[in-house]
């Protein structure tokens, strides 16, 4: 069946999940749904901090790589309505292509208004046929703060991709510069 990761977090938000080491590259198709969380009102509030992920292997992030919010192998997989920031890169994605990146904060806090950028790229793109954004507000994804570019396409694979109605270098809802 399908794979979805869908978030029913308590509290007040934001929910931020700090990781303490890297999650497993996302090799099975998948969707995670962001906008699943019950506070979701068309801004992330689920924050995945990667600030203090540390590589296995190394003693300290200074030590060694630092690691990839989300590393996706598998095509056709989805990630919408989550904040990546704190990471080498946001968002990697390699593999057969066909991904879908919608509504998410890349490089920003769960408020898309301060830089808390990644020490690399935003999203950085090594396959065919994805979705970045698209044309409805909803979709669009702000990717501003980090300290490369804010997307790359990167590869001779990287081609057939959409690049759609994104924010990138600004904070969300404004024209204030973000820059990358």
């Amino acid at each position: 069946g399908s794979n979805v990761v869908t978030f029913a977090f308590t509290g007040t938000p934001p929910y931020i999940i700090h990781l303490l080491s890297p999650l497993p590259a996302i090799t099975d198709s998948v969707t995670i749904d962001g906008w699943s969380q019950l506070e979701f009102r068309g801004q992330p509030v689920i924050q995945l901090d990667g600030s203090n992920a540390i590589a296995t292997g190394f003693a300290a992030a200074s030590e060694g790589p630092i690691v990839t919010g989300l590393n996706i192998v598998a095509g056709n997989s989805e990630v919408r309505g989550l904040a990546l920031n704190g990471f080498e890169v946001g968002i990697r994605i390699s593999g057969s292509g066909g991904n879908i990146i919608q509504g998410n904060f890349i490089g920003t806090d769960a408020n898309g208004t301060a830089a808390l950028g990644n020490t690399s790229d935003g999203i950085r793109v090594h396959s065919a046929g994805n979705l970045i954004g698209g044309d409805a507000a909803a979709a669009r994804n702000v990717i501003s703060g980090n300290l490369g570019n804010g997307v790359i396409l990167d590869g001779s694979n990287a081609v057939n991709n959409v690049v759609q109605g994104n924010l990138i270098g600004t904070a969300d809802g404004s024209l204030l510069p973000l820059g990358n």
